[in-house]
């Protein structure tokens, strides 16, 4: 006999949460400088060209506007604008909108990343430990938020210790063992599941989340003819986020000790997540119907979808949704 429970999908909703986020028009394009080499002066007028596909740019005119797309560039740049959206998407109200299959309203999984010791930071980011987790955690109690998962996330240093500037090594950044360590000591509390930062994983990283962390929802895996945002610099050729051997049909894998994004012998778990409404590996139907395509043949599903707390989280669920 085949049960319902065998054929279920589990949904699981992870948020960078990451604070507030600054990004004034000439960041914006820096940005367009960093990603696709190409330089404009930096003023509404142009921001609104490239938005609207008034300058001609061959074939990464659709993709820069689709980067550059207003939603993208609303920012919760101010903890009282994120604490408005969360008065909104913590809401009974809102979470129990869409109920699933029994009867439950909507999780967050809050992944809670410490921005600590940058030298350099333009975006106005909360610099502190703590300081991102204490919030949250006081939002979840106050709340009643009771379902909801306090995890962890991890930014490596740069090497220029820029906070708005992506890197990819354990090694090379001794702030994971404060933040980690003091997590423990001054708040008593260690994470069970944690999600890469820049959805950036290596061999440092692998080993170090082998020994201490054992659930990690950060296969970022994307086949489709579709990606065309490969184009862009930062993830071009596995840059950020290799996951190109890694499955990309939702199923749930223990990785090989020597390959991160293989099956094998390790005993810590990975599933896959795809981006809410952002410019690279989206959520899109065919991905939803492929994921339960496969629960209704009995194979273990989970469908993690990802996105930041520093853009309207309303919109973007009730898109999932």
């Amino acid at each position: 006999m085949i049960t319902n429970e065998e054929k279920t999908v589990y949904i699981i909703h992870t948020i960078d949460t990451e604070g507030p986020l600054y990004e004034p028009i000439e960041a914006t394009f820096e940005r367009l400088y960093d990603l696709f080499g190409i330089k404009l002066v930096a003023t509404r007028e142009n921001l609104i060209k490239l938005q609207n596909k008034q300058i001609d740019f061959g074939e990464n005119t659709n993709v820069i506007t689709d980067v550059f797309n207003p939603h993208y560039l609303q920012y919760n740049d101010t903890w009282d604008k994120i604490d408005n959206m969360l008065i909104n998407v913590m809401s009974s109200e809102f979470r129990n909108e869409v109920l699933d299959s029994f009867g439950n309203g909507w999780i967050y999984n809050w992944h809670c990343v410490d921005h600590v010791d940058y030298m350099y930071n333009p975006r106005r980011r909360d610099i502190g430990v703590h300081n991102i987790f204490d919030h949250y955690r006081k939002v979840v109690k106050d709340t009643g938020s009771n379902n909801d998962g306090m995890h962890w996330h991890f930014h490596p240093m740069s090497v220029y210790k820029e906070a708005h500037r992506c890197a990819s090594s354990f090694i090379n950044s001794p702030h994971l063992y404060e933040i980690l360590c003091r997590r423990v000591i001054e708040r008593n509390w260690f994470p069970v599941v944690s999600r890469a930062g820049f959805q950036v994983e290596r061999p440092d990283s692998h080993w170090f989340l082998e020994q201490w962390i054992p659930f990690d929802p950060s296969n970022w895996a994307y086949r489709e003819e579709k990606d065309t945002h490969e184009c862009q610099t930062d993830i071009a050729g596995g840059r950020s986020g290799d996951w190109r051997l890694a499955p990309d049909d939702w199923s749930i894998y223990q990785p090989s000790h020597d390959n991160y994004q293989i099956p094998g012998n390790c005993r810590r778990w990975i599933c896959r997540s795809l981006d809410i409404m952002t410019r690279a590996r989206e959520l899109t139907q065919d991905e939803v119907d492929k994921a339960f395509t496969r629960a209704n043949g009995c194979k273990a599903t989970i469908m993690g979808i990802t996105n930041h707390d520093f853009r309207d989280m309303a919109y973007e669920v009730n898109f999932a949704r």
